[in-house]
This record gives C-alpha cells, structure tokens and sequence, in this order.
C-alpha cells in the first residue's frame, strides 16, 4: 500500500511539472503577434491570474520618461508609472499614478528586485497592516528584471478559495512568468514605437502624409462618412529660417501644431505633411461647405496670433484650401483639391478658399505651359523675344538706358506675357535656363547699338535663383566678353526679396557682380521689410522706386507716397546712389518725381516697351527731332 501511495504522489508531481512547463510554454507562446501593449497584457495577464488561481493580476510599468527608478524613491519629483489590471472578470482596466514611495514593499522590489510572499495568516505586523490597506487577503509582487529593460512589478493578490494561500512554489512560477513578461512588454512597447514613428511626424507628434492618407481612407470606406480635408501652408517660412535659424522655425512649426490641435475638434485627424504644411481631416457633410470655410477661418485666425520667442516676435500666417467630399470622391482627389484650393487662397492673397471644378482649369493650363515652356527653352528658343523700355534722364532729357523685357512668342497662344511665364520658370527652375537666353540677346543688341554710335547701358532682370548661383559672376563675364560689350554698359536687376532669402549666399555673387564693374540696380524698393539695414551691405549703384508708390501720387494717398519718395531720394543722395522711377504714365507724375529729387524715369508716358527694330525708329527720332514729350522733361527747370 506505501509503495502505491509512493508511486502516486510521483506521478501526480511528474504531471504537475508537465503541466507547468506546458502551462509556461502557452504562456510564453501566447505573447506572440501582440500589436499593442494592452492586447498584450490583457491576454497574458489573464493567464498569469488563471495560472496562480489569483483574484487579481496587475502589472505596474515606471513611465520611461522618468528618472532612473532605483533613484526616484528618495527625490522630491514623483515618479508616474502605468497599471494594467486584471481582475476575475478577465477585463483589463488601464491606469496612470504616481508611484507611492511609503510603499516600502514596493519601493523594495523597485530598488533591489527583492519578490515579496505575503501569505494568509501572516504573524508580521508589518505585512498585514500592508494586507489591510490594499484590501487583500494574501498577495505575491516581483520586480520586472532590469536586463530586459524595463522598470516596473508583477503583482498577483487574493488566492481563489477559502483555505488556500500563495506559496514560494506560486513565487518561483511568478517570477519565470515575470521574466517572460517583461520580455514579452518590451519587444511590444518597441513594435508600438516603431509603428509610432511610421505614421507621425517627429518634430510636432502629429500624424505624417501616410496616416493621413489611411484615416482618409478609412473615412471614406465607410457607407455613412464624409469628410473634408484642410490644407494649409504657412506664409513667409522660408525667411523664418534664412533669417532667424532652424531651430527657431522648428519651434514655430511646434507651436503650429499645438494650435492646430487645440482649435480643432477632438475628432480632426491633425498631420504634418512636411516643410511648412499642414492638413486636417474632418467628419463633415458635403452641404456644410460654408460652415467649414468658416471654421477654416478661425483656424487661419487663431495661427495668426503672435508668437513670442527670444529672436524675435513671428506671427505664423497661412493660406487655406478647403476640400468637401464622399464617399465617392477618391482619397487622391481629395487631398488633391484641397491643394488645388490652398495654391487659389495663396495666389489670390485670401487666407482661405474652398474648392471648385472651376480651379482644376488653370491647374491644368498651368501644367501644359509649363511643359510647354520647357520644351522652348531646350528646342526652340526664338520663341523668346526681348522688347526695351527707356529710361530717361530727367535733367537732359537723354535715354540713358533701356530695360530689357521678355516676351514669349507661343505657337498656339500667341505672345504670352511675362507674369504668366516667369513665376512659372522661377518656381520650377527653369529660370536657370531663360536668363543666360535674355542675358545674351540683350547683350548682342547691345552691341549693335555702341557700334552704330547709340551710347546706351541695357537692364536685364535676375531672379532669387540666379543670385544664388555662385557661378553667375563667371557666366555675365564671359556673357559680356563674347558680346563685346564692357561691364559698365550692363545693369543687373535684383529685388529686395531675393536678396533676403538667403543673404549668405547671395551677398558673395552680388559682390563679384560688382567688382566686375556691373551696376547693380534694386528693383521694388520699399517694398521690403529690412530695406534701410542691408541697403548699405548691397553694393547697388541704382535704386528702383516700387511703382506702387508712384501710382499713389495721383491717389488718396498722395501724402504718404510724396514722403515715402522723398525719403528714398534723401536716402540715395546720402549713399550716392542714382534713383529710378518707373510707372511715369502722365506728365504731372513726371514733373513730382523731379521735383522729389529722382534721377531716372521710365514708364508708359516716355515710351512702351519696343522691340529691337522699333526701338532703333524711336531712339532716332528722338535724337533728329527732339519730341517735345523730351523737352517738356527739361523745360520747367
């Protein structure tokens, strides 16, 4: 009979240890493919409390945010930690608290990986009263083990049964789960991170363009959604970082994001799409396209508040486009839209604008003239046609110079004007390709001219890209030295604005222009907002009054454009500088502007801009008999 007993009671311990290791290995095996961190803890949790027959199953995770644990428990700073709890009705309850450094069993785990048996029945003073105040009759808490990088514990409480209590067999098996555990968590918490930063921006937190475009989707796919999207771009960025650093346009780009979110509704979907734009997805109906213009509105206004940095105060502006849509509306087309509509706002200068068939047309047109525009340059560029305006001196009444204007002679369009084609070739950088052709003919005409005794300088324009080129003085120089004209009989164009986009860059290439012995002319002044500081950096020879303000001395604000006139040929007078005024289009505009001190007038009044041929009558009847349009410029000396 003994030996029976014997051989049963091996038996039974032979199965259980079977069991337990297969128990362990459906434990272990049962953390695999978790997407979350809850998914993860509500399947193996719930295990844990089914293995050691526990009421309650709840593991602590030290936010990694936080101070190293082991030496948190003595500092002032409070330590949060997150909780995942399972109880006997196998639903997880997700928590957030501060750690409780009175909790001396805890605190040990915490510190010194010391697990923790508190049976039922206990005789320590201690570990009751510890019993009493988490309302537990018996409980057992290990420490999560630091080699798998995480700070946190385990902990099991309430043993299912009248009589039964947790034994150190219960803490052995606790801590091999806890190991596991832990594991289990982390490669969990780094699938979390790594699918984190696949779908948002690091810099703001919000979602990237491939969130975006899965949460558009996902809108749509559903048989009862609408949406819309906004878009939006902010206004003048690019000279936040040229100017101010991009460390201070990433701050500004952070307080974009959390006004964004902040203004909008909790069900918005807020991303970064990149650079300076942003975009928002809606739940809205196709019919309420005007409510979200107006909710559109209150974003661009709430962006438009100051921001106050160290550097400088910046007030972050943006332009809109607003797309409605449905089900039917494809995903890329929506997105589409809304970028169709936010370019309508910028170039229109409105701060919002919501999407109609009607602007797909000139998106279209654009892109065939801009195909269009690249094959001329490559394949046809006779296509490209100079015409000049003079300029004349004020004081002798003698054209000192011409300005050179493109025009491009299109097949099927006819002569396209320059402010259809040139903001076409700055913004894709076919600029690059058209200014050495105007360069050029300018040049040759030139040449034309000195040898048949006409004694004139000639104007060619230079955009933003073309003085950030750092080979540009090298190619006018060569330009100059084929056409056999001198530098001094060549006037380089630039505006304040592309000088300002980078001036690191540019003040170089303008300084070797320069040293050349080009003049350098800067067009639309006063128009800038740092005109007066980097004037005296510039190595300018002739300011360019900005034809707003010439036109405003026949307007209401005739008393502002005189002092601002007169302010900028006191300025030039000072420095030395010779001071242009072009949109002359009547003879008392002409009179003012000499008597407000300008050098050099061009406009509408003297002449219209002329081709080559044309131009040669004109300058030889002017020469031969003296049109009395000349001699009323000297006549009321």
């Amino acid at each position: 009979m003994a030996v029976g007993a014997g051989a049963y009671r091996g038996h039974a311990s032979t199965r259980r240890r079977h069991e337990s290791l297969t128990e362990v290995h459906d434990f272990v095996t049962g953390a695999v493919g978790a997407e979350s961190l809850e998914s993860l803890a509500e399947q193996l949790l719930s295990r844990i409390r089914s293995l050691l027959r526990a009421a309650c199953a709840e593991v602590m995770i030290i936010d990694s945010g936080d101070a190293d644990a082991k030496s948190e428990h003595s500092g002032a700073e409070p330590t949060t930690a997150v909780t995942l709890t399972i109880g006997e009705d196998d639903v997880l309850v997700s928590g957030r608290r501060e750690v409780d450094n009175s909790d001396w069993i805890l605190v040990r785990a915490l510190t010194q990986e010391e697990p923790t048996l508190v049976t039922r029945g206990t005789k320590d003073r201690g570990l009751r009263r510890w019993l009493t105040e988490r309302g537990a009759r018996d409980a057992v808490i290990v420490a999560l083990p630091t080699s798998a990088g995480m700070t946190g514990t385990l902990t099991v409480m309430d043993r299912l049964g009248e009589t039964a209590t947790f034994t150190e067999d219960d803490l052995t098996l606790l801590q091999t789960l806890t190991g596991h555990l832990a594991i289990a968590l982390r490669s969990t918490r780094l699938v979390e991170r790594l699918a984190y930063d696949a779908t948002h921006d690091s810099l703001t937190g919000l979602a990237n363009r491939a969130h975006l475009s899965y949460q558009i989707d996902q809108a749509l796919s559903s048989a009862d959604t609408e949406a819309a999207v906004l878009l939006l771009d902010l206004d003048g960025f690019k000279e936040v970082n040229d100017v101010l650093g991009h460390d201070v346009g990433d701050r500004l780009l952070t307080v974009v994001g959390q006004r964004l979110t902040e203004c909008l509704p909790g069900s918005a979907t807020v991303a970064r799409l990149g650079g300076d734009e942003f975009a928002v997805l809606l739940p809205w109906r196709a019919d309420e396209a005007e409510s979200i213009a107006d909710l559109a509105e209150r974003v661009a206004e709430r962006l438009a508040q100051p921001v106050q940095f160290d550097e400088a105060m910046l007030t972050p502006e943006a332009s809109i486009g607003v797309a409605v849509t449905t089900r039917d509306n494809p995903q890329s087309d929506l997105l589409r839209q809304a970028d169709t509509a936010m370019y309508e706002a910028k170039g229109n200068d409105f701060r919002v604008a919501v999407y109609g068939p009607e602007m797909d047309s000139g998106r279209i047109e654009r892109l065939a003239l801009l195909a269009d525009l690249r094959l001329a340059l490559i394949t046809h560029p006779e296509q490209f046609v100079l015409q000049y305006q003079p300029k004349v001196d004020v004081h002798s009444g003698s054209v000192t110079s011409v300005e050179a204007l493109v025009r491009w002679h299109h097949p099927t369009l006819g002569v396209v004007p320059p402010d259809r084609f040139i903001p076409l070739a700055e913004s894709t950088g076919l600029i690059a390709n058209l200014t050495p052709l105007v360069l050029d003919a300018a040049l040759r005409e030139c040449a034309g001219w000195t040898a048949e005794g006409i004694a004139i300088s000639v104007a060619v324009n230079l955009s933003a890209r073309n003085i950030s080129d750092e080979n540009l003085p090298g190619r006018v120089a060569q330009a100059l030295a084929t056409a056999g004209v001198s530098a001094d009989q060549l006037i380089l164009e630039i505006t304040e604005s592309s000088v300002m986009g980078d001036p690191a860059q540019t003040l170089p290439v303008l300084h070797q222009l320069h040293d050349l012995g080009i003049c350098l002319s800067l067009d639309d002044f006063g128009t800038g907002y740092s005109s007066l500081s980097y004037l005296q950096r510039l190595p300018v020879g002739e300011v360019k009054i900005d034809r707003s303000f010439v036109l405003g001395l026949a307007g209401d604000n005739r008393a502002n454009s005189r002092a601002l006139i007169r302010s900028i040929t006191g300025l030039g007078a000072n420095l030395g500088l010779r001071i242009v005024a072009e949109g002359v289009e009547d003879q008392p505009t002409l009179d003012e502007l000499r008597s407000l001190g300008c050098d050099i007038v061009q406009g509408y009044y003297i002449s219209r801009p002329l081709g080559a041929t044309d131009l040669r009558t004109w300058l030889a009847r002017e020469s031969a008999d003296a049109v009395p349009r000349l001699r009323l410029l000297t006549s009321s000396r």
